[in-house]
Parts: structure tokens; C-alpha cells; sequence
């Protein structure tokens, strides 16, 4: 039986079955068109094919999407580039951090877009756009047990993912405060189990980047933020060296949107302002009758009706946790 007529038996039959619900099978489908699909072409390839693929880290699919999340930024801006050049957008999912510039590196996808810090090291494999976002690493300790100054690290373990910038980070703090010691954490862990990790577990801290914990300050308080402990550097969307017109084409576009994108959160503009800036903000809990997160689906009595309107308005919606 042909590969391509075997999964999709496997599908039937997962239907048939109840093995799965609509959210799991979407999972296999990229999952399958990611290891059957493999292009390492320039733009002009990928604009024959028709599809942009977006490689993300499994945050992306786990965390409850709200105004100025790293990951729903992103998305919001490649959906545009891919709008504006006529491309559809395949999100394909990684389980672990460190398999995101192999996986590009291997003709997989054709972006990585996960608040991706620029290092020399990663440069050393993958081109880097322009900066979307400047940021710094911040320490965070559990309420239970805050960090009151970093004198206090040679007494705690810094938990954190290998192959990550956090991980240098640590090492350098290591060797100037005489410890902590360092705890290897799993590479597909996102950063709220981390979060939770640390909160749940006093005698660790672990290194988060500023842009991700001013997006979920407003509803953990089970967490201490100290910091920065870094100089404000960049993260980009890393694309294959060989792709010089992609990169040029996502650059032009970067500049533009830090052009004419709106201060978020300031605006207090009525209809005409909304549907000029093509963005509703609206601010929901996060319970069970507004707005929660379930096997990797968004639902909510609220959500659904405002995401409605949101569509039929082609408005691009955000949610103000």
C-alpha cells in the first residue's frame, strides 16, 4: 500500500475509533507533512509551492494565547508576510528547542519563528533576520523562597534546558558567584511548566526571557522576577543561509511593521481606529466560562462569540488575560 493511501487509512480508522479528537489529528498531519515534505528553495520556490513553513517550538501549541505572548507576535506577523506574498502558512511543531535549526538546517521549514535569541554560535549555522524584539534574560525564584540578590545564588541550583541561551548564561554566573549549581531540565518542557517547576520547587531558579514573563505577570503570583541580569540584546527569525531573497524579503517587511505597528495597549480609539489598526483587544478570565485552554484547543462561551465577530470583521484578536 502507498505511503500517502496507508495515513490516510490511519486516519479513518483514528475517527472511526475515537482515538483522537480533531486537535490530535491535526497534530499528526503536521507532524506526517513535516518528515514527508523536505524544500530548501528561496522564496521564489516557495511561492510555486504556495506555503510558508513555520517552524515553532511545542510552546506555541500548549500556551494560552494573550496579547504580546513572543509566540502569538510571531504568528500574527508571518501570517501577514504570508498574506502579502500570496503563501499559506504551515505551522510544523517541534517537541524539544534544540531540534529547531536542524530541522531548518534539513529543508523541514523554512523559518523558525520562536524567540530566538541571536548568539555567535547560532550564527555559525543559520542566518538571522532583523531584530523583532529587543530583550533580557530575568531571574525567577518561587514566592515561596524569592531570590532577594544574586549574593544569594551560590546557595540555590539554577534549573534550566540545555542548548539554549539560558544555559551560557548560567555557566557564566556559575563561575562568578562561586555556584549555583546548574539542574538540566527537559528540552521539550515549555515555559510554564518551567515556571510551575520553579514555583512548586523553592531550592531552584531558573532564567526566562523579559518579553515572555511581561506576558504572564498579570495572572502567575506564585513567581518572583529579579533582574535584568543581561544586556539587552535581540531575537530574530532564523532562515538557511542559501535563502538571501527570503531574507531580504522578511527584513523589508520587519522594518515596515516597526513602522506602522501600533503601541500596543495605549490605543483608546473607537470603531474607526479598530478597524484601521485591524486589531480587537479584549480582556476575558481565564476560566471555564470565558476563556481556557484544552487539549491544545482554545474555548470559552466568551471566546467564541467575540472570535466570531472577530472574523467576520477580518480583525486580527487579541486577549488581554
Amino acid at each position: 500500500m502507498p505511503m500517502r493511501m496507508f495515513f490516510k487509512v490511519f486516519c479513518l480508522v483514528l475517527l472511526v475509533c475515537g482515538c483522537g479528537d480533531n486537535s490530535s489529528l491535526s497534530s499528526i498531519v503536521t507532524s506526517f507533512n513535516a518528515l514527508s515534505y523536505i524544500e530548501k528553495g528561496d522564496i521564489d520556490t516557495l511561492k510555486e509551492k504556495g506555503r510558508l513553513r513555520i517552524l515553532v517550538h511545542k510552546e506555541s501549541g500548549s500556551y494560552l494565547p494573550r496579547d504580546g505572548h513572543p509566540a502569538d507576535v510571531d504568528q500574527t506577523m508571518l501570517k501577514k508576510f504570508a498574506s502579502d506574498n500570496d503563501l499559506k502558512v504551515q505551522f510544523i511543531t517541534v517537541d524539544r528547542f534544540d531540534q529547531l535549526i536542524p530541522q531548518l538546517l534539513e529543508g523541514r521549514g523554512d523559518i523558525i519563528a520562536a524567540n530566538l535569541t541571536v548568539t555567535d554560535k547560532r550564527k555559525q549555522h543559520i542566518t538571522f533576520t532583523h531584530p523583532v524584539d529587543l530583550i533580557t534574560e530575568r531571574l525567577v525564584s518561587s514566592k515561596k523562597q524569592p531570590l532577594m540578590s544574586l549574593k544569594e545564588l551560590n546557595k540555590r541550583t539554577i534549573a534550566i534546558q540545555e542548548h539554549t541561551s539560558y544555559w551560557d548564561v548560567a555557566e557564566k554566573f556559575k563561575h562568578e558567584f562561586n555556584g549555583p549549581a546548574l539542574k538540566t531540565l527537559p528540552n521539550e518542557w515549555t515555559d510554564e511548566e518551567i515556571l510551575d517547576y520553579v514555583a512548586e520547587n523553592p531550592q531552584y531558579v531558573t532564567l526566562i526571557d523579559s518579553n515572555v514573563l511581561n506576558s504572564v505577570i498579570n495572572y502567575r503570583q506564585d513567581i518572583k522576577i529579579s533582574g535584568p541580569i543581561t544586556k539587552e540584546h535581540p531575537v530574530s527569525w532564523g532562515v538557511r543561509p542559501t535563502n538571501v531573497k527570503l531574507l531580504a524579503e522578511l527584513n523589508k517587511f520587519i522594518d515596515i511593521e516597526k513602522l506602522v505597528r501600533p503601541i500596543q495597549g495605549l490605543s483608546t480609539g473607537d470603531w474607526y481606529t479598530i478597524k484601521k489598526n485591524k486589531r480587537l483587544r479584549v480582556a476575558m478570565r481565564n476560566n471555564s466560562a470565558s476563556y481556557f485552554l484544552w487539549r491544545g484547543k482554545l474555548l470559552g462561551f466568551d471566546f467564541e462569540l467575540i472570535k466570531a465577530f472577530a472574523d467576520k470583521h477580518d480583525l486580527h484578536l487579541d486577549v488581554v488575560v
